[in-house]
């Protein structure tokens, strides 16, 4: 059976991919014009930023050339994540950088090259872009799984938004924090503007005969200045920023950055050089190529040396090691067996070195983190092992908490964007020291990726990335760049380096190129008759059938679970904030012989169109004794606890208006609330944040204004 135009399943499966294509690109749409409103509101309110710079010059890159011009796009890209800093250390140039500045380099190519498509009088550089509908099926997932995490973030804030909120977040996502409602909006932007990358760089990749150069010429000039710049901050200091001034310092000099933020991101970057560019050497026919390559790759490990990334220096090592043994075994098999010999006898030695410094810690004195390793291992003999890898940002807790929240949803995940939020919660994640830290990333970006979207979502977006290696005809011409890809997600296993979105595009332009390769000679698709009948419906509806019901159960069942409970942030008693705000539950201590309350309302917060919406309940108790919560659980709208109340008022309001709340007790309760533990409490049906109904930037989840609050 072969694939051909009359079989009409095969039809119905190219609509599909069509529509997944259409998806991905409105995503990509949407992603540009959020840089550009970004852009913009910095601009109108005169906020001197790097960002409309980056923009700019990217816009003319993409306008005048799509050769010289993509190259410096690609030698610049990894540059911008940290390059004001630079300037400012080296240059005494003063400006600042909204988080990952980069994005509005990404935006600015992509622009001036869909303008020179449309404008452009030369036949030749009208391009269309062109979406993989691999690519666009993996961004329809990121798109619905950022939608699903804001949905549950905003449950659990107990808080509403609305569409001028939504524009207000997609204008200002440059604000958000780890912690925010709309944070996923960043995330979800990100990955549009990489996917819009794979689409405007494909058609010029796939016209060109020398695609490998165009992207790795200009891939390894940053590099090789990347590198430069380090080796000069590890020697000086130079350009780092003062907290890292005495991190790791020691007699190898200061760590090392590059243009990145900090030192695993910088070794992400330095790993393309010093493993991923073994394809592109082996591969190009020139010497002087070869050479010039040889030499970046040099600079690359001298600078992932000087970076200090202990755990990604020791992952670049092992990966070179099973090369060099791939490459033996394959090509100069006649010395596996000596190679291997020499590997054990290396091996022996480092181990005997190890031991003798053990006995003799004064000469490891001055190398920095190894010192403390032998010295742990010194005190606590193996034992210390487990101590050791304390140094390593507490992994092992982090990847256990990981594991323990992904069984929890394992098919959808958290949402995209969910983890660092969601594992702040100790009764999620059982993590103190992530409850402890506020929340955090899982220091591997496959896991993150996993325990935010779940299995459907990992298997997808591995099925984007991998998929080239199935259609290309050739696939030892995938082998440059998904080594260069390789490289740079070797970085990622025990950090999260493409968190710094600069290398997450890097990682898009890699795998563009791969694509690139696949479609300009794809194999001829053919199936064995004997495996049809997997094609037809009577198979591949029930197995549809079964995956999408229990994954839209999950879904479903996540809202009524923790930790996605209605006011799980905010439905708990706080203090008055310094400008009077309460949270979703107000606690009024009451002294004893107190009659009554009352407490004057200031302002609800929340915009007319809201309270319309969705009128704001309020329930004041009085209750005396000690107050233990019960099961927490909603009557009437309201949340209340199973603890009898003395007395209480049920207040509505539909307009935002100042109002007092006042209650009192009878004669006969007063001697009820003889004791130091009487209370008033206030709760209220739902929550007001700010910046989800876009009235200001601030991301608090608040209740009420009070203004005074008086007993009697």
């Amino acid at each position: 059976m072969t694939y051909t135009a009359n079989n009409p399943y095969l039809r119905y499966f190219a609509r599909l991919k069509h529509l997944f294509s259409a998806f991905g690109l409105a995503i990509t749409f949407l992603s540009v014009i959020a840089i550009g409103l970004s852009a913009f509101n910095t601009v109108i309110h005169q906020q001197q930023f790097i960002g409309p710079a980056y923009l700019i010059a990217a816009l003319i890159l993409g306008w005048f050339g799509s050769s010289w011009g993509m190259g410096g796009f690609i030698f610049l890209l990894p540059l911008t994540p940290n390059f004001h800093a630079q300037l400012q250390a080296f240059l005494g140039i003063s400006i600042a950088a909204q988080p990952n500045p980069g994005l509005d380099l990404v935006a600015g190519f992509i622009v001036g090259i869909v303008l020179r498509s449309i404008l452009g009088k030369n036949p030749a550089s009208k391009q269309i872009p062109c979406m993989p509908w691999q690519v666009g099926l993996a961004l329809s997932l990121i798109g619905f799984s950022a939608c699903l995490a804001i949905v549950r973030n905003l449950r659990q804030s107990a808080a509403s938004t609305s569409f001028e909120g939504i524009f207000f977040n997609l204008t200002n996502f440059r604000s958000l924090g780890w912690h925010d409602d709309f944070m996923p909006l960043g995330d979800l932007i990100a990955y549009g503007l990489a996917g819009a990358i794979i689409a405007v760089m494909l058609p010029t990749l796939m016209k060109s005969e020398k695609r490998n150069r165009l992207v790795f010429q200009p891939l390894m000039a940053g590099i090789g200045v990347a590198a430069i710049l380090g080796i000069i901050q590890a020697v000086t200091g130079y350009g780092l920023p003062e907290a890292l001034l005495n991190f790791r310092n020691d007699r190898f000099g200061f760590v090392a950055i590059g243009f990145q933020p900090d030192i695993h991101a910088f070794a992400g970057h330095m790993l393309i050089g010093a493993v991923g560019l073994w394809g592109y050497f082996f591969a190009t026919k020139s010497k002087d190529e070869k050479y010039f390559t040889l030499l970046i790759i040099g600079l690359a490990w001298l600078a992932l040396l000087l970076s200090k990334s202990r755990a990604t220096l020791i992952l670049a090592c092992f990966f070179t090691l099973l090369g060099t043994l791939y490459f033996i075994w394959q090509y100069r098999r006649a010395y596996f067996k000596r190679v291997i010999l020499s590997l054990i006898v290396l091996g022996l030695f480092v181990l005997g070195g190890l031991f003798y410094l053990l006995n003799h810690r004064e000469l490891a004195t001055g190398l920095g983190w190894l010192t403390q390793l032998i010295n742990k291992l010194n005190q606590f003999g193996i034992a210390g092992l487990g101590e050791a890898t304390q140094n390593f940002g507490g992994r092992p807790e982090i990847y256990t908490a990981a594991f323990r929240m992904w069984s929890e949803f394992p098919l959808m995940g958290l949402g995209q964007g969910g983890f660092f939020r969601q594992s702040a919660e100790i009764n999620f994640s059982y993590s103190f020291m992530l409850a402890r830290w506020g929340g955090e990333n899982a220091h591997n970006y496959f896991l993150q990726v996993l325990v935010e979207n779940g299995l459907i979502g990992f298997a997808i977006m591995g099925f984007a990335v991998m998929a080239p290696f199935f259609i290309a005809a050739n696939r030892r011409d995938l082998l440059p760049s998904y080594l260069g890809l390789t490289g740079l997600l070797l970085a990622n296993i025990l950090a999260h380096s493409l968190l710094i979105r600069e290398n997450l595009i890097l990682a898009a332009v890699l795998l563009s190129l791969i694509y690139a390769w696949a479609l300009i000679n794809p194999k001829v698709k053919q199936v064995r008759s004997n495996f049809h009948l997997f094609y037809k419906p009577i198979f591949v509806i029930p197995v549809l059938i079964v995956l999408f019901g229990t994954t839209a159960f999950e879904i479903y069942q996540s809202f009524y679970r923790f930790p996605y409970q209605t006011g799980l942030n905010c439905m708990v008693a706080r203090p008055l904030t310094n400008d009077g705000w309460t949270s979703g539950i107000f606690e009024v201590a009451l002294p004893i012989g107190t009659k009554g309350i009352e407490i004057d309302i200031n302002q609800l917060g929340r915009t007319p169109a809201d309270l319309l919406r969705r009128p704001l309940g309020a329930r004041i108790d009085i209750v005396s004794g000690k107050w233990v919560p019960g099961f927490r659980k909603a009557e009437e709208g309201y949340y209340s606890y199973d603890h009898p109340s003395l007395a209480h008022g049920i207040y509505l309001w539909q307009e935002n208006r100042p109002t007092k709340l006042k209650l009192t007790i009878t004669e006969s309760q007063i001697a009820e609330l003889n004791n130091d533990k009487g209370k008033a409490i206030l709760r209220l049906t739902s929550c007001f944040v700010p910046r989800d109904l876009g009235v200001s930037l601030d991301s608090r989840r608040l209740g009420i204004q009070v203004q005074q609050v008086q007993t009697f």
